[in-house]
């Protein structure tokens, strides 16, 4: 079976998560830039304890306290990659 297309993900949303931003190429290194700076890169990635942070979207995830991130950040990488 052949389906037309680029292969290009999604488009990323403000309900976008952590694992639609890795899915795709140009929002991973952001992505793992933001969670590095937060000290917590290895735990995003991690396969088995990383599930439930990749599974919240990241508009969500901005509002805790202390995560480095604001919805404002997510907006722009949303609009920056192709929201």
């Amino acid at each position: 079976m052949h389906l037309d297309g680029d292969g290009s993900a999604a488009p990323l949303s403000m309900d976008a998560t952590a694992e639609d931003f890795l899915a795709r190429a140009d929002a991973r290194e952001w992505l793992l830039q933001q969670f590095d700076g937060m000290g917590m890169g290895e735990a995003l990635t991690d396969p088995e304890h990383g599930r439930m942070l990749r599974a919240i979207p990241r508009v969500r995830l901005a509002r805790f306290p202390g995560t480095g991130l604001d919805e404002t950040a997510v907006r722009t990488a949303i609009h920056h990659f192709g929201g």
